[in-house]
């Protein structure tokens, strides 16, 4: 039995001193990072697992809102800049549930994960840090903790009990003399995040429920805009429009450069789980929430079911890595009709006040108090279908709901630079599940900010789909006539 103990105790002291197996790291790993993408006619949710401590596989899940899939999903791992792929994964995939993997990682530093369903594809991009150097307070602790273990070992080993304690509380003492003194003389780091060019943030935000993500979005450069773009912040969002597809989808494409420099923007990190909050908003009101694919460093497309011919209003949401949500504005012209496709998303025109309607199955009740400019509003939806009150919705980019709000109105929905009151903003909902799913009511607090006609956008999620419930609303400058 004695030779067992010191075993026991000698293993321990190699552990203490270092002789850890050698897949053990010093750093923790910081979490996950889920992206939403809109590829084609589908959202397609990516959630990695970044390595914390130098190359190895990283776990991924993959889940999809819209239409089953018509083609594999493929997943790659690409160094930055290299079209050459390390470890690939194909994922044949249902709406029902989702689907998970490994990607191997065989290298520190950038990378993209390549994900292509059909003809959309787009490139993720991701860093794997360094493995850090075991910081001083680590080896002073593992230093005592090793003392404490041989002084113990030395005590049972020896046959005078008197001399057997002494040598075991004194190394016990020095042990905690030594941590004491690692631990007053070092701040021992907190565990960070793993440092990836899309942030790990998911959305948390300080507000309970309804802050906006954007206000009033008129605002000076001293920068020359694009072509049909208008710069509000350091990012020029430039889009384009392309062929229609054979599938009748027409794409839009953004190229985003720095309203200083001209060069393009790569460095937007994840925010409310993506890296562009996309609106686009038709002649005929009609809106499209859509997170666009990167493709390359600041060129992002998107695929979308455009039928009017007309003016469209883009509203692109960003966040760079130093730091500041940013609105852009910009507009494209669709020279012609397109023939409308099979409905493969909720896009409904904004109308109708308060009241109840019916939207993709379920009764809507809603309620808008009393709109006046520079005062708090709150819209409220009360969601029921043929079974009572709807408590399932589902979280979407993280909320219980979003609410688009545009206006006050005018002539088109292409944002007009020298209008000051012209505004967009983006509101969540941010209140907390209950029994596992949202509902049945959501509610919005929003600030006009001046008196005129607004268009309003509500989205849930439910049974996998996005509902979008359109409301407009005039804002007087006491409350409603």
């Amino acid at each position: 039995m004695a030779s067992i103990g010191l075993g026991v105790l000698a293993a321990f002291a190699l552990v203490a001193l270092g002789g850890a197996p050698a897949d053990a790291h010093e750093t923790i790993a910081g979490g996950a990072v889920t992206v939403v993408q809109t590829l084609g006619p589908r959202e397609v949710t990516l959630t990695m697992f970044p390595p914390a401590n130098g190359p190895a596989a990283m776990p991924v899940l993959v889940s999809l809102q819209g239409p089953a899939l018509d083609a594999p999903l493929s997943l790659r791992t690409v160094p930055a800049g290299s079209m050459t792929a390390v470890g690939g994964l194909d994922l044949p995939l249902g709406t029902d549930r989702p689907a998970s993997g490994s990607l191997q990682i065989d290298r520190t530093g950038p990378w993209e994960v390549v994900l292509t369903i059909g003809p959309d594809v787009s490139r993720v991009p991701v860093s794997v840090p360094d493995v850090a150097p075991t910081p001083g307070w680590a080896w002073a602790v593992r230093g005592g903790m090793a003392a404490a273990v041989l002084g113990a070992i030395g005590a049972a080993a020896t046959r005078r009990r008197r001399l057997a304690f002494g040598l075991g509380g004194g190394a016990l003492v020095g042990a905690s003399v030594a941590v004491t003194a690692a631990l007053l003389s070092t701040t021992i780091p907190a565990a960070t995040a793993v440092p990836v060019s899309a942030s790990t943030t998911t959305g948390a935000d300080p507000s309970a429920t309804g802050m906006a993500m954007s206000g009033a979005m008129s605002g000076a450069s001293t920068s020359v805009p694009s072509p049909g773009a208008q710069v509000t912040g350091a990012v020029v969002v430039t889009p384009s429009v392309g062929p229609v597809d054979p599938d009748g989808l027409v794409p839009v494409e953004l190229a985003l450069t720095d309203g200083s420099t001209g060069e393009p923007v790569d460095d937007l990190v994840v925010h409310d789980d993506a890296l562009i909050h996309l609106a686009v908003i038709g002649p005929d009101e009609r809106l499209f929430h859509v997170h666009p694919a990167r493709v390359s460093p600041g060129r992002y497309v998107v695929r979308l079911p455009l039928t009017d011919a007309g003016r469209y209003g883009v509203f692109a949401e960003t966040v760079r890595a130093d730091g500041g949500h940013q609105l852009s504005r910009s507009a494209f012209t669709l020279a012609a009709a397109v023939p409308p496709v099979a409905p493969q998303r909720e896009v409904v025109a904004a109308v109708g006040g308060s009241g109840a309607r019916d939207v993709a199955g379920m009764h809507v009740d809603v309620a808008v108090s009393a709109a006046a400019a520079a005062r708090t509003t709150r819209v409220t939806l009360t969601f029921a279908d043929a079974n009572g009150p709807v408590r399932d919705l589902q979280a979407w980019l993280g909320m219980a709901g979003h609410l688009l709000v545009l206006g006050p109105s005018t002539s088109s929905p292409e944002p007009d630079p020298l209008d000051p009151v012209t505004s967009f903003a983006h509101v969540h909902d941010m209140a907390p599940p209950v029994q596992g799913g949202f509902g049945p009511t959501i509610a919005f607090d929003y600030v006009f900010p001046s008196v005129g006609d607004y268009r309003l956008w509500a989205q849930v999620a439910h049974h996998g789909q996005l509902v979008t419930i359109p409301v407009s609303v005039t804002v007087t400058a006491t409350g409603f006539p």
